[in-house]
C-alpha cells in the first residue's frame, strides 16, 4: 500500500502542479478583483501542496526505497555428542526484516489436488518458502580449490560436495495443517528464529538457507555458510 500511495502522490503532483501554476499565472495576469486574486492564491496553494507532496513521495519512493523489501539471514550452529560417532546438530537461523515494509513467506499454490512448488528452474525445485539444505564437503579437495554450492542437474555429481539433506522446511510450525496455509510474516525491524535439528557424523559441511517472499519474484534471499561438526562435540 505504501508503494501505491507514494506513486499516487507522484502522479497527483505531475498532473496538478502544472495546471495549478498555469491557472495562477493566467489569473494573476487578469486579476482585477479581490475574488480573482483569491482564486489565484488558491491555485498557487494547490500547486505548492502538489510539489511538496510529490517531492516527499519521490524521496520515499525513489531515494529512500520505501517500496523495497530486505532480509538479513544469520545462522548459528550447536553440536552435541550423540553416540557411535554421531552428533546431534542444531541449526538455528535468525531472520530479520531490515526493509521498510512487511515481508511475508510465499504460500504454495495448488493445481487440482497437486501442490505446486514455490520456486522452480532447470536445476532445482523448492517446495517450501523457508528452507534449509545441507551438503557435506568432500575430503579429497586440493589446496586453493573453491568450495561452492553447485547447482547440478539430477544424477549429476558435484565436484566439491555431496547431498545430505535436500530440503528441510523451517516454517513447518507456521503451517496450518496444509502446505498452502503457511502463515509467516515479519513487520519492519522484527526478528524471528527458526530451527532444524539433525543427526550428522563428524565432518565439514555447507548449509544453505532460502527465503522466498510472497509479493514479487525479486523477494528471494539466500545465505550459504560453512560449518564443522567435530568428533569431540559436547
Amino acid at each position: 500500500m505504501d508503494r501505491v500511495r507514494d506513486a499516487s502522490w507522484l502522479l497527483l503532483a505531475i498532473v496538478l502542479a502544472p495546471v495549478s501554476v498555469a491557472g495562477f499565472l493566467a489569473l494573476l495576469h487578469n486579476t482585477s478583483t479581490v475574488k480573482d486574486a483569491a482564486e489565484a492564491m488558491e491555485h498557487l496553494t494547490v500547486a505548492l501542496a502538489a510539489f511538496v507532496g510529490g517531492g516527499w513521495a519521490f524521496y520515499r519512493f525513489a531515494l529512500h526505497r520505501i517500496h523495497e523489501t530486505a532480509l538479513q539471514i544469520s545462522p548459528e550452529i550447536t553440536a552435541y555428542k550423540y553416540g557411535d560417532g554421531l552428533n546431534l546438530v542444531s541449526v538455528d537461523i535468525s531472520f530479520k526484516n531490515t526493509g521498510k515494509r512487511k515481508l511475508e513467506a510465499k504460500r504454495r499454490g495448488k493445481k487440482g489436488e497437486t501442490y505446486l512448488p514455490v520456486y522452480e528452474d532447470k536445476y532445482e525445485t523448492l517446495n517450501h518458502s523457508v528452507s534449509l539444505q545441507i551438503r557435506k564437503i568432500r575430503s579429497n579437495l586440493q589446496a586453493e580449490q573453491t568450495v561452492e554450492w553447485e547447482f547440478v542437474k539430477e544424477k549429476e555429481r558435484s565436484e566439491t560436495t555431496e547431498s545430505v539433506c535436500d530440503e528441510m522446511n523451517l516454517a513447518e510450525v507456521y503451517e496450518d495443517t496444509q502446505p498452502e496455509n503457511v502463515s509467516f510474516w515479519m513487520e519492519p525491524g522484527e526478528s524471528y528464529n527458526m530451527n532444524s535439528t539433525i543427526v550428522l557424523p563428524a565432518g565439514k559441511y555447507l548449509g544453505m538457507v532460502t527465503f522466498v517472499g510472497d509479493r514479487t519474484d525479486s523477494e528471494f534471499w539466500r545465505r550459504v555458510f560453512a560449518f564443522e561438526v567435530s568428533a569431540a562435540a559436547n
